[in-house]
């Protein structure tokens, strides 16, 4: 006699409509009883398809040691946070016995997608990773930044020197200022790694984001028109104070600017947004430009030291700036379509009332 089970319609409501989890249920004879629509998901296999069928036909597909469901049904041996791969995805499976009494039913499989957790582990020990390395090289750093920057600022002077005592000499003193630019690129790197290294600590205060923007403003406008760009500004009304330091906070929306403008090599709009999330009591900077995007593929390394995908680039420059903004207890965030443009969301935290 085949042993079937029935679920109550309203708990079959809830087992499809509202559980993340994917639900398989097999009776004693292992035919499938039921599935729900996070498992039709994740499997790829339709209710209507599945129902009272073979659970070992319908999931053939399976590699053997993934049928956990009849595994447990077969043995007795219930399963608990079991991780495997499936189609790209990280699940983690529990499986449980259904008994009437002393007698086993049927059992039942319950599946986790997990990938976005663990997707999000993944980037949270890449930037560990990264913590610890640039730990260990800054602690390097620190140690031979000035025996370095005073051989560099002699063979500045030298080739400051010969610049100007050969100055009719055009070869030369072409040489002596090539010479001049690439030690002042090179004490600018061990200026801004010694910076992101052992950071400032922020010198807060309660004042006016609308004048700090109008400031910046008035800095990138100049550039940003000779290079056939439009800098918009937009505000909300009554914008609240928000406390910050006011010279890290300008190095980091300078830097943005920066970006921005030389991401539209031919020209377009720089838009800098400013507003007041009530919900989460912050102040939003937004800065936007048209220019050509920044690759999906590239997204995920924004910020690691080092990285650019600019040819004279550092990779400094933002990583610096998250650092500021981390310490300024805020976040950024990043949107960008290739072809489109960018937009920089910096979020910084107004005191309470």
């Amino acid at each position: 006699m085949t042993d079937n089970f029935f679920l109550d319609q309203q708990v079959i409501q809830f087992f499809y409509e509202k559980m993340n989890s994917g639900v398989i249920f097999i009776n004693a004879q292992g035919n499938i009883q039921y599935i729900n629509r996070q498992c039709e998901k994740i499997t790829n296999v339709k209710l209507e398809e599945a129902l009272g069928q073979k659970y070992s036909d319908v999931f053939a597909h399976l590699p053997a040691d993934e049928w956990y469901t009849l595994i447990t049904l077969e043995t007795g041996k219930e399963f608990k946070n079991i991780q495997h791969i499936h189609n790209g995805m990280y699940l983690v499976t529990d499986t449980s016995l259904l008994k009437n009494g002393n007698k086993i039913i049927g059992a039942v499989g319950i599946i986790k997608d997990v990938s976005e957790i663990r997707n999000m582990e993944k980037k949270l020990e890449k930037t560990e990773r990264e913590k610890e390395k640039l730990a260990i090289i800054s602690q390097m750093a620190a140690g031979m930044a000035h025996e370095i920057k005073n051989p560099l600022t002699a063979v500045r002077g030298f080739a400051q020197l010969l610049k100007h005592k050969y100055c009719d000499n055009d070869t030369l003193a072409k040489y002596a200022k090539i010479i001049m630019d690439e030690v002042d690129q090179a004490t600018r790197v061990i200026t801004d790694f010694l910076q992101l290294a052992r950071p400032k600590e922020p010198e807060l205060m309660k004042q006016s984001i609308h004048s700090l923007i109008e400031e910046i403003i008035a800095i990138v406008e100049p550039r940003a028109s000779y290079e056939n760009i439009v800098v918009k500004y937009k505000t909300q009304k009554d914008l609240p104070d928000c406390t910050f330091d006011r010279n890290q906070i300008k190095q980091v929306l300078l830097n943005l600017c920066k970006n921005a403008t030389e991401a539209m090599p031919e020209g377009g709009v720089l838009t800098i947004k400013t507003g007041y999330l009530q919900g989460k009591n912050e102040i939003y900077i937004d800065i936007l430009d048209t220019g050509c995007g920044i690759p999906h593929k590239c997204m995920e390394n924004l910020g690691v030291p080092f990285y650019t995908t600019k040819a004279n680039g550092t990779g400094l420059g933002l990583s610096i700036s998250y650092s500021i903004i981390h310490a300024h207890r805020g976040r950024i965030e990043v949107y960008s379509k290739e072809g489109v443009g960018t937009r920089f969301h910096v979020c910084l935290p107004c005191e309470s009332s």
